[in-house]
């Protein structure tokens, strides 16, 4: 059951807001993500990825890892190489248009 509804004004959401239309924060150009770190992240996390799924198969083939357990981490590393290689296009394609534009 509810016990109370939270008023709009102290919601986190708001605060976001407020902070984003202060003068301090449209004079602040410090990123709250790094993107080289962000980026390194994601190919860090595939690369496990790959090699958790790749122990796996192997796992299959000695009979340590059941072929269902070996199906999904296979699966989950396959979803994470198309999304870095997703992201890896749209750089590329990112970084064409900005050479095509006149300076």
């Amino acid at each position: 059951m509810i016990s109370s509804i939270n008023p709009l004004q102290s919601s986190p959401v708001s605060e976001l807001s407020q902070n984003a239309l202060s003068p301090a924060s449209a004079t602040d150009n410090k990123p709250d993500v790094d993107f080289a770190k962000l980026m390194s992240s994601m190919a860090t996390s595939t690369v496990s990825a790959l090699r958790e799924s790749e122990a796996s198969a192997i796992g299959v083939l000695n009979g340590q890892v059941s072929a269902q357990d070996a199906i999904t981490k296979i699966m989950e590393a396959e979803r994470k190489l198309q999304q870095a290689v997703a992201v890896r296009d749209k750089i590329i394609s990112t970084y064409t248009e900005l050479t095509r534009m006149q300076i």
